[in-house]
């Protein structure tokens, strides 16, 4: 069985094992994968790099079966739990996928989705069959990203599923670029670029995952930014002049501005943002609440960033934490209540109270 692991680890990894000293680059992604540590001899021990092999521990094995997505060695063994054949999961997410676009299907997944996101329990219940089904990868996971949950190791090895599964290079560049930036929002640390992450790709990525990969970027590097800056305005003005034509929501714009705010790039994310603040942009049918009132708050944050306070002001007065996405409820509320305090907008201990809450809950303590 540890052979299997073995091979296992190398594939999500993303390459083979070859030599001794890559050992240490791979203890490193396991610590940041999984928030436990593996020694570098351990690992060349492991993969037989040392004369003397020894038997591993069940703590390195439980590590290695979590980084490969099970929840511990013998889940690994075992496999995951299967559903019964009448189990609502199983019902909703074995429907056909259908190239037109069914509101009512949409809706129903959003609800399971939003059960999943209040009961992880349950999604670590069903993670191999959703990590597998079609329908799921692609209205659960892709469509309803638990932003709130990224640090979550439950739901981190959801990801990993739905990504070894799909199995192709728009899914590993999801998830990775999703887990480094929760990584980041944990400790302020830019660290070693995933393998699924690379410039190179860039154009033949879907739109939002061109944003994914240039923010990644941009909070990796910690020198001059001005090319990847430059890059992400290339790319924006070419998806404005689909929204132009078709009056769609800017997601791109949007998750730059994000990221250029977590890089103090606050200039950057105000010419982002108001590059389409212009367009008589309006939701599609399916756009979920959330997205415009997140929109402006990280608007607030740019202004706010550039010391224009009373624009800042009034747009923030306008908000209503209440229409936030269930997906990223607690991200945007650790930012609002930030910039509540800065703003001095009567931010309270009561409010303090619950911005500790959303740093427990989210370890995003670097927001």
């Amino acid at each position: 069985m540890s052979k299997k692991l073995k091979i296992q680890v190398e594939q999500v990894y993303g390459m083979p094992i070859k030599y001794g000293n890559q050992c240490q680059q791979l203890s490193l992604a396991i610590f940041e994968q999984t928030g436990e540590y593996i020694s570098f001899q351990t690992l060349r021990r492991f993969f037989g790099f040392i004369d003397k092999p020894k038997k591993p521990t069940v703590k390195t094995l439980n590590i290695l079966a979590k980084y490969c997505g099970a929840r511990h060695y013998e889940d690994f063994i075992n496999g995951a739990k299967k559903l019964k054949k009448d189990s609502i999961v199983e019902l909703v997410y074995n429907i056909p996928l259908r190239k037109e676009l069914d509101l009512n299907f949409h809706y129903t997944c959003r609800n399971m989705a939003h059960y999943f996101y209040m009961n992880l329990n349950k999604l670590d219940e069903n993670i191999s069959f959703l990590g597998a089904s079609k329908v799921a990868q692609e209205y659960l996971f892709e469509r309803f990203p638990f932003i709130d949950h990224a640090n979550n190791e439950i739901y981190r090895r959801s990801l990993k599923a739905y990504a070894k599964n799909k199995g192709d290079i728009d899914s590993n560049v999801f998830v990775d670029s999703l887990l480094y930036l929760a990584n980041f929002l944990k400790d302020g640390k830019s660290g070693k670029m995933p393998i699924s992450i690379s410039i190179k790709q860039l154009p033949s990525l879907h739109p939002f995952l061109q944003a994914r990969l240039i923010g990644t970027y941009l909070i990796h590097l910690k020198g001059d930014k001005n090319e990847l800056v430059s890059m992400a305005f290339d790319y924006a003005e070419k998806q404005n002049n689909v929204l132009a034509n078709e009056f769609n929501f800017p997601f791109f714009n949007y998750m730059m501005v994000d990221y250029f705010n977590h890089c103090k790039l606050y200039k950057e994310s105000i010419k982002m943002i108001e590059l389409v603040r212009s367009i008589n942009s309006h939701p599609t049918s399916w756009l979920e609440t959330g997205y415009y009132e997140t929109l402006e708050l990280i608007y607030c944050i740019a202004l706010e960033g550039v010391g224009d306070i009373k624009k800042a002001t009034s747009i923030f007065s306008k908000l209503d934490r209440d229409h936030f996405h269930f997906i990223f409820q607690k991200y945007y509320g650790i930012q609002y209540l930030n910039l509540k305090k800065k703003l001095k907008l009567g931010f309270d201990t009561k409010d303090q109270l619950e911005l500790n809450t959303l740093y427990r809950e989210t370890k995003f303590l670097n927001l």
